[in-house]
């Protein structure tokens, strides 16, 4: 079966769908009418997928509950219609482990400063670190909708895909750069907290490092609001999301105005006590 790519001329979004498939704007931006092109063979497709949970009903709904929530949204966030598009996302799962020395600020109630410094070390695994392989879906987007069970991953079949995929963007070698910054600044992060350093560094080798790519499977779209395309994301595992809405500012100054009404009130009573 033909595959042909359709690249967004706006976003630079492309995907692989079946040849003469219709696909009348881009998945990632909305853009109408993106080009078919002939597919790309420079970075070799993920072996492996991780199958849907979510149909689009699922998908759609999970969306609603989450525009019911945007409390400081004008109405019409919660009145949109978003047409969400199944796509497979290229990434890489990466997992090591690290070995490490520390130094850090932390605090202490015994010295002039209240902190001294403190030195150790550290060594432990970090396992299944996402890393997105898209031209279009950003590290905080993934970040933002997983964790992904990969338990039911199965072998990709190109032919026989159950959804449009994303050509990934990249190779081994960039992935496993991104993998491991990501690790250190977790490590740093995690060590800061349990720590509760002011300021924590930390020199990092890393040991058995091993990543595999795969496919992701993801609920995409958008909605206008005033003229303005926002875009969401959905996890199509658990229907986790990640979007933008606009803020309503006649929300913000009603707010402001009542809070300030309300101080003003208890300031007046406070007074005559």
């Amino acid at each position: 079966m033909a595959l042909v790519s359709i690249t967004c001329d706006q976003c630079g979004g492309a995907v692989a769908m079946q040849a003469g498939a219709p696909c009348p704007q881009c998945l990632f931006c909305g853009a109408p009418r993106p080009t078919p092109r002939a597919p790309t063979e420079t970075i070799p497709l993920p072996e492996s997928v991780l199958p849907f949970a979510l149909d689009g009903a699922a998908a759609q709904a999970a969306f609603q509950a989450w525009a019911n929530k945007r409390f400081w949204a004008p109405d019409a966030v919660r009145q949109a219609r978003v047409e969400l598009h199944a796509l497979l996302l290229p990434a890489w799962v990466w997992s090591a482990r690290m070995v490490g020395h520390y130094a850090a600020i932390v605090p202490d109630r015994s010295t002039r400063s209240n902190k001294r410094p403190q030195t150790g070390q550290t060594d432990e695994p970090i396992r299944n670190v996402l890393v997105p392989s898209s031209a279009s879906i950003r590290q905080a987007e993934l970040a933002a909708i997983s964790p992904f069970d990969l338990a039911p991953a199965r072998r990709f079949d190109a032919t026989r895909a159950e959804a449009p995929f994303e050509l990934g963007q990249l190779t081994r070698h960039a992935a496993r750069q991104h993998a491991t910054e990501a690790m250190q600044r977790s490590l740093e992060q995690s060590l800061g907290r349990s720590l509760q350093a002011e300021q924590t560094r930390v020199a990092v080798r890393f040991h058995e490092v091993r990543g595999r790519s795969l496919f992701l499977p993801v609920w995409i779209g958008a909605y206008r609001v005033d003229d303005t395309s926002y875009r969401v994301v959905l996890n199509g595992q658990s229907g986790r999301l990640a979007g933008t809405a606009p803020v309503s500012w006649l929300k913000v100054l009603a707010a402001v105005s009542l809070t300030a009404f309300v101080l003003l009130a208890v300031a007046l009573v406070l007074s005559r006590l």
